[in-house]
């Protein structure tokens, strides 16, 4: 079976999913930004490496922004503890390559090379890292063939595998399992997730390790460095509300809800950032408020503090101080099809509620579990929840508290992750 994977994948698919990559580039921006970022990878390399010709070299692949976050206290801790090491970050996406934060860290950023086999090869040449990390889900067949041909030591850290992944259906679960075979060194994040790797690997004698999910360690530290960004405080006072990354299928939820409560407690006050800036998706939410009665700011407008109830946020970059700037968090794409970061609004500190779709984050999960946040699912029991945490300020602070420690009880993954990569 595996053979006949092989076979199929770098015969036909690795060359078809470039090729019609290639054809939507014709009509995407973003695709077209990925091919021109890939043309300059190996001319990045040659110059990294004529600057640097014999150091010791790690490679840390991040598919997007997700992945970076995971991996950033993992470069970071890395540098502090071998300074000699060169640190290149390799993404997939152009999304995650345009818009990481450049850390000092990192040596070089690049994209990551179309994994056909040739392209691979010539790719690890001209690098030469002692190491490749990989980051949860995303490995590539060819580069993990061409890896322990040079004898490069792979690692995959925040190992994850959900039970409903397609990695376990018949068809290509034994596929699937040979690119976890391949990897040396695999590091989960729970115990549930080694056990779920443990079946997918079967007889492997590899040992799994669970280290945890360094992302936690990067929220903490981003917390405790968040004023250094100058973000202006928009109210003075008040019960504020901030709801973060919202989609239209959000709104459509919680605006009814929201202007209720806007309208019958002017104390309150509300944030809204809506994951897409732009004014097809701000503009919008400004008419539906403005024509209940409700007069909105609009934060690139500001000179200074916010002077109405409702305020919206057409910028990115600034929603983790938004947080903590408020009392309470609605996280949007809850009511999509995924919800998104959970986890700034719960170091801030403050009760977060969303929508029914959070499967796919395990943080709402731990929220949930441990009651410093709460999934909902209509308006009404959304402004059900927020009128009950205003009125009952002790059963707030114990939910508050809940809700940080989720974060604050599970730092430490990156510190574990470094010394592990750091043993050979």
């Amino acid at each position: 079976m595996n053979f006949i994977w092989n076979s199929l994948y770098n015969i036909l698919i690795v060359h078809l999913g470039v090729f019609f990559y290639h054809v939507f580039s014709i009509f995407s921006q973003k695709m077209r930004k990925g091919i021109a970022g890939r043309r300059k990878t190996l001319g990045e390399i040659e110059k990294l490496r004529r600057k640097y010709p014999d150091q010791k070299l790690f490679l840390f692949h991040s598919a997007s922004l997700g992945e970076y976050e995971q991996v950033k206290p993992v470069v970071k801790g890395i540098k502090e503890k071998a300074n000699e090491v060169i640190a290149v970050v390799s993404f997939t996406s152009p999304s995650g390559y345009e818009n990481a934060d450049r850390i000092e860290a990192v040596d070089l950023y690049i994209y990551l090379p179309f994994d056909t086999y040739f392209t691979t090869r010539k790719f690890l040449q001209l690098l030469r890292p002692d190491k490749i990390i990989f980051v949860t889900y995303e490995l590539w067949p060819n580069l993990l063939a061409v890896a322990k041909k040079l004898g490069i030591s792979t690692y995959l850290i925040s190992a994850r595998i959900r039970s409903t992944s397609r990695k376990w259906k018949f068809y290509t679960k034994n596929y699937f399992a040979s690119l976890y075979r391949s990897v040396d060194f695999i590091f989960s994040v729970t115990d549930d997730d080694k056990y779920e790797l443990e079946k997918i690997l079967k007889d492997d004698k590899k040992v799994i390790k669970t280290l945890g999910d360094p992302r936690y360690d990067q929220v903490i530290q981003r917390s405790e460095k968040r004023n250094t960004k100058n973000i202006p405080r928009f109210f003075d006072e008040g019960f504020i509300i901030s709801a973060g990354s919202v989609w239209e299928q959000d709104l459509a939820v919680i605006t009814r809800p929201m202007i209720e409560l806007l309208k019958t407690n002017p104390q309150v006050k509300l944030i809204i950032a809506p994951h897409e800036t732009d004014d097809g998706h701000v503009v919008p939410i400004i008419n539906d408020f403005s024509s209940a009665g409700l007069p909105v700011s609009r934060y690139s407008e500001m000179s200074g503090q916010c002077e109405t109830q409702v305020l919206v946020v057409d910028r990115i970059g600034i929603l983790a101080e938004l947080y903590h700037q408020s009392h309470l968090a609605f996280v949007g794409g809850s009511f999509k099809k995924a919800i998104h970061n959970v986890m700034e609004p719960a170091i801030a500190g403050i009760p977060v509620i969303f929508g029914p779709f959070y499967q796919n984050s395990r943080e709402a999960q731990l929220l949930v579990k441990m009651e410093g946040g709460f999934s909902l699912t209509t308006g009404d029991a959304f402004l059900s929840k927020v009128k009950e945490l205003m009125k009952n300020p002790e059963n707030y602070q114990r939910i508050a508290r809940a809700s940080k420690n989720v974060i604050l009880s599970n730092k430490g993954a990156g510190e574990k992750i470094v010394m592990e990569i750091l043993k050979d």
